[in-house]
């Protein structure tokens, strides 16, 4: 009789260890791809340079302007992807950041953008890049830009050996 409850009780445990298991892979699996679903893109790096960032423009990171309006009727980044929300509002528009994509945050030397930075991180943001220089390294390297809502020639004068005759940058390949 010992025997038989012995065997009994070998059998029970055995069962229950082995669908306690097989839940606990299937919650395993589940909660993997849960994870997987919701997976937050976190940036490479933290600090990028303005060529880095306008390459990242062109394989669909998103760059968020803080400056206000007033800057950039002066001068804006002529970019694809580019929102403005001044650093004063980005608390109260978080929803508008997404957390699945590169997000560049910028502005006019890069002091706010570095600040906007912080607050983004603080609030667990893992997908943005601070772009060192802002709007003055971007104009300096000669990237695109609308001023007062149009397209502004990179060079003002267009003898410069970085320039074409109509005032337009040559390109990083053209250039000698």
């Amino acid at each position: 009789m010992k025997k038989g409850i012995i065997i009994l009780s070998f059998l029970a445990s055995f069962y229950l260890v082995g669908c306690s298991n097989s839940n606990t892979s299937e919650t395993k699996t589940t909660e993997a791809l849960i994870d997987s679903a919701n997976a937050e893109f976190i940036s490479p790096k933290t600090d990028i340079s303005v060529d880095e960032a306008f390459e990242l423009t062109k394989k669909e990171a998103l760059i968020i302007d803080v400056r206000e309006q007033d800057e950039l009727a002066e001068m804006a980044y002529d970019v694809k992807n580019v929102k403005n929300i001044p650093l004063g509002e980005l608390e109260s528009r978080f929803a508008e950041i997404p957390k699945n994509k590169q997000v560049i945050v910028v502005c006019k030397r890069g002091g706010r953008s570095s600040q906007a930075y912080e607050l983004l991180k603080e609030k667990g943001f893992k997908n943005i890049s601070n772009m060192e220089g802002g709007m003055d390294a971007w104009t300096e390297k000669g990237l695109p830009t609308l001023e007062g809502g149009e397209k502004k020639a990179c060079c003002a004068n267009p003898n410069n050996k970085d320039c074409n005759p109509d005032g337009t940058c040559k390109k990083p390949s053209e250039k000698k």
